[in-house]
């Protein structure tokens, strides 16, 4: 933001800053042993032995690296810790102490999920495609906990059976709409300004984006699959301000990502 408006001196330090925290996560924090980030105790330096959901978070901040996609592999992808089946639950179901019901002790957040499931999703994208199955799938588990028992957001949910935890609903403060955007639209958006087209596979008969602000210009992304008979035109159609500026006829979601022209 600094740098849009002009302010190289807070684009530069804000820029130093975020390889310096990265740095420290991935040096201070990061345990090659366990695949896992843990907290650590800011006197007695201990690392912290509950494995929590903030494991995935240095992901979610954009400070995770190809070499710690196993942090995914062996802890997220597990169902005895947290492949369950209304993610993502606060603490590992393996953990001393795990309470499906209790207050961060095993409930998923839907706020906190939708962390995870960005974090997972873009780093399934760039560093391992063949995890991008079972991001979609995350991400579909997790659009599964709001029909529990109707189309809501609870505050949490017990992440075994789905049940509402809190007694107020219509609770929401985090990412729903961008993980719409980023990962079932596809529309993925660089720091550097590139744009790709790189949807997950979600199960999705069609979609559309229409009119989204994209600089200063409006943005279609459509989506029919080539597979189904049916109205509209099957296949991948970007248009910017109505021109066409991408047609894949045989493109689905989960195929490479498809660069938009600059």
């Amino acid at each position: 933001m600094a740098r849009q408006l002009g302010n190289s001196q807070d684009a530069d330090y804000f820029s130093a800053y975020r390889k310096k925290s990265a740095a420290a996560l991935n040096s201070i924090l990061w345990q090659g042993q366990t695949k896992s980030w843990r907290d650590r105790h800011p006197r007695t330096h201990q690392l912290a032995p509950a494995l929590t959901i903030t494991t995935f978070y240095p992901f979610f901040a954009g400070a995770g690296m190809a070499g710690q996609m196993d942090v995914f592999r062996e802890h997220l992808l597990n169902p005895q810790q947290f492949w369950l089946p209304y993610p993502v639950p606060a603490l590992a179901k393996d953990q001393p102490g795990f309470d499906a019901n209790g207050f961060w002790q095993g409930p998923s957040w839907p706020a906190a999920t939708c962390h995870v499931v960005e974090g997972f999703a873009s780093a399934a994208k760039e560093f391992d495609r063949t995890l991008v199955p079972q991001a979609a799938e995350l991400f579909r588990r997790a659009a599964g906990v709001h029909l529990q028992p109707r189309a809501d957001f609870y505050e949490r949910h017990n992440p075994i059976d789905g049940a509402p935890l809190s007694s107020f609903r219509d609770y929401m403060h985090s990412w729903w709409i961008d993980l719409i955007i980023r990962h079932a639209a596809g529309v993925m958006i660089r720091e550097d300004g590139r744009v790709a087209i790189d949807p997950l596979p979600l199960g999705l008969e069609h979609f559309e984006l229409v009119g989204a602000p994209f600089g200063k210009g409006k943005l279609d992304v459509l989506w029919r699959n080539p597979d189904r008979a049916g109205g509209g035109e099957p296949g991948l159609l970007v248009r910017l301000n109505g021109r066409t500026i991408v047609s894949q006829r045989d493109f689905k979601p989960g195929d490479p990502a498809v660069p938009l022209p600059r």
